[in-house]
């Protein structure tokens, strides 16, 4: 099979360095082999969500004049920023149409408030990506502007951990420790619906690609589980 090509848009730093390595995790737990993704495209990873919207919608319109398939899975993530997930939803794909091929690509991200809380999911992946010597208990919801970054920072500084991002640079590590996703997921529907979203399209792309090659797809090859 092919090796599949994803890419990203992405608000900043933390959502780049946590959001590619939760997709490659997530590949893992389908039994992807890890050489069947190609190196992560990060289209867009600054600036904040206009940014993102306006180069996804950029992006949206040239292949669509192009006529073209596009990537075979297509990241966009956007924090909530208390504005809720469906509204968020609503305005990442709204360019979007329905008879677009790439439509069943896409997967969006729209972390909850804020990506920072995705970091905090899991007390165990934090203290082994981090070298925390005391765990966080997944705090509760609360929509508040730099709440979930201001506790990651609070624990790191604490615990004497030397971060110049206050915490960003550990996201991959994070992600990519976390035991369970299914359990991750039950302390935030919005990292559910997002690792939902991404088995789907990555089950989707793999099932195309096998059936491009010679002799077609088999039932049960990619991510049966």
């Amino acid at each position: 099979m092919d090796r599949l090509r994803v890419v990203y848009f992405l608000e900043d730093r933390a959502q780049e360095e946590f959001i590619v390595a939760l997709v490659e995790r997530i590949a893992s737990d389908l039994s992807m082999p890890q050489q069947v993704l190609s190196p992560a495209e990060v289209i867009s990873a600054r600036g904040g969500c206009i940014r993102v919207v306006e180069e996804f919608n950029n992006f949206v319109r040239d292949l669509r004049k192009a006529k073209l398939r596009g990537p075979d899975v297509i990241v966009v993530a956007v924090d909530a920023d208390c504005v809720g997930f469906e509204e968020r939803a609503k305005q990442l794909i709204k360019k979007v149409r329905d008879d677009d091929p790439f439509r069943d690509a896409i997967a969006c991200a729209i972390p909850d408030p804020h990506v920072e809380r995705w970091y905090l999911l899991d007390p165990e992946a934090l203290k082994r990506a981090v070298g925390l010597k005391k765990g966080i208990e997944p705090p509760a919801y609360k929509c508040e502007k730099d709440y979930y970054k201001n506790i990651l920072r609070t624990a790191l500084r604490d615990q004497r951990i030397t971060s110049l991002l206050g915490g960003p640079e550990f996201g991959r590590e994070i992600a990519g420790n976390i035991s369970d996703l299914y359990s991750a997921g039950r302390h935030d529907p919005s990292f559910a619906k997002f690792v939902g979203e991404v088995k789907r399209v990555l089950r989707r792309a793999a099932h195309v690609a096998r059936a491009a090659e010679p002799g077609g797809a088999r039932s049960g090859d990619v991510g049966s589980t």
